[in-house]
């Protein structure tokens, strides 16, 4: 869930040819696919121009334990 203003770019990894996931200002996606076989213990959000807003390393128990819900808050970019 994307709670900022800003579209945003979510990847499972720090390479920027991990898996993508993108979100609009205000939006929250619900269908995405099994990551499971994809996920690399953090979630590295990054801006249009791939800039890094914000990171997290965070394992699959830790996402789990938060019902597979991740959310991007405006104070969590602004703290990068």
């Amino acid at each position: 869930m994307n709670q900022t203003d800003q579209p945003v770019h979510i990847y499972l990894g720090y390479d920027e040819n991990d898996f993508e996931l993108s979100l609009r200002a205000n939006s929250s996606r619900e269908d995405v696919t099994t990551l499971a076989d994809l996920w690399e213990d953090v979630v590295v959000v990054r801006d249009d121009a791939g800039n890094v807003l914000f990171s997290k390393a965070i394992t699959w128990d830790e996402l789990e334990a938060q019902d597979f819900r991740f959310v991007i808050r405006p104070k969590d970019i602004a703290a990068e």
